[in-house]
């Protein structure tokens, strides 16, 4: 597939297009992100490659192509599918694409690929997400926020189970921190802010799946929420009676921080 309009290559990377006296406007939920200041179409889609790479393809589920690239002394991966290959031509880079596993299924939401030596997995659309422990500090307790949503593992779908707050990381646009802070938002109703982040590590979902699940805190002990339906404060050890692994894990990394923190306020006491 040939494109010579940029206007579809934003389009496939989930961006809107804004034309300006001097050239062009990249916009994501009517914000600019980037600008393109030429009135040359060529040199446009070629600035566009420059300014995509960055980001995965909107359409990862029917990803054909990865790229790999540096960024702030950071390895990172590009994936594309065969029509964004196709209207970007990469001709801002000076490697070839690598081909990705074969895809078997797809939906809308999960995909199922094949590796070259025959293994077959699971991936989800964003192909990793992230869970958010918000925590606060109650008549002297360590509270966790709870969402109650389905867990499709187990037959009893009239009730709903524990989780974190969670997300897939489908916005080509989104840091992972952008996902945490919009996802905080979305379902618990409180803004932070990245820096309000604490990272705990990240986990792979299981074998036959590619997804790693990225966890953080934050304490929303000082902050007021708007209101959201399905959720609840429960003291930290609830975390433990969970089946979601996540639950269980951000018990452990969050009592390991609240040892190190008070660990650390007794020496400033007696130091």
């Amino acid at each position: 597939m040939k494109v010579t309009d940029f206007r579809h290559l934003l389009k496939l990377h989930g961006y809107g297009a804004r034309k300006t006296p001097t050239g062009y406007d990249a916009t994501y939920n009517g914000q600019v992100q980037f600008s393109v200041t030429t009135l040359d179409d060529q040199a446009i889609i070629q600035a566009l490659e420059a300014a995509l790479n960055a980001h995965l393809c909107k359409c990862y589920q029917r990803a054909a192509y990865q790229f790999t690239y540096r960024s702030n002394d950071q390895e990172k991966t590009a994936y594309y599918c065969e029509e964004c290959a196709a209207a970007m031509q990469f001709r801002a880079f000076n490697q070839p694409l690598q081909p990705i596993d074969t895809v078997l299924f797809l939906t809308r939401w999960i995909s199922v690929r094949q590796t070259k030596h025959g293994f077959q997995y699971a991936e989800r659309a964003g192909k990793d997400s992230v869970a958010l422990f918000l925590t606060r500090l109650h008549e002297g307790q360590r509270q966790v926020l709870i969402r109650w949503q389905r867990l499709v593992y187990t037959h009893e779908r009239d009730r709903d189970f524990p989780c974190p707050v969670t997300g897939s990381l489908d916005k080509p646009q989104l840091t992972i921190e952008g996902h945490v802070v919009e996802e905080a938002w979305e379902e618990a109703g409180f803004r932070i802010e990245p820096k309000d982040l604490i990272p705990l590590g990240r986990y792979a979902a299981g074998t036959q799946t590619s997804e790693l699940v990225h966890l953080f805190a934050c304490d929303v002990s000082n902050l007021l929420p708007e209101s959201r339906s399905r959720i609840s404060w429960e003291p930290l050890s609830f975390l433990l009676t969970c089946d979601y692994v996540a639950c269980q894990l951000g018990y452990h990394l969050i009592e390991r921080l609240e040892n190190k923190h008070n660990a650390y306020m007794l020496v400033g006491e007696h130091g």
